[in-house]
């Protein structure tokens, strides 16, 4: 009998555990719920993001070179021009 007290207590816990972080902590911090089924979506999300930043900096540098480019002709016309 002790055995089934000390059992029914562990499952009792493990159950206020799993409730208490997967369920009611995520909705009082308005995330979403079972968060630890999440983890990995989370990293590729961060995956994705930096691949972004990524872009958005090589396009960046591609129109800093096509400008350079650019100013480039124009000196050389208006040295040409004189």
């Amino acid at each position: 009998m002790v055995f089934l007290e000390i059992a029914e207590l562990i499952v009792s816990a493990l159950i206020l555990l799993v409730f208490t972080t997967q369920i009611f902590l995520p909705l009082w911090k308005g995330e979403n719920l079972f968060p630890i089924f999440r983890k990995k979506l989370n990293r590729l999300s961060d995956e994705v993001a930096e691949a972004k930043e990524e872009v958005k900096v090589a396009t960046t540098k591609r129109r800093i070179k096509k400008l350079k480019k650019t100013v480039k002709e124009i000196e050389s016309e208006d040295e040409s021009d004189d």
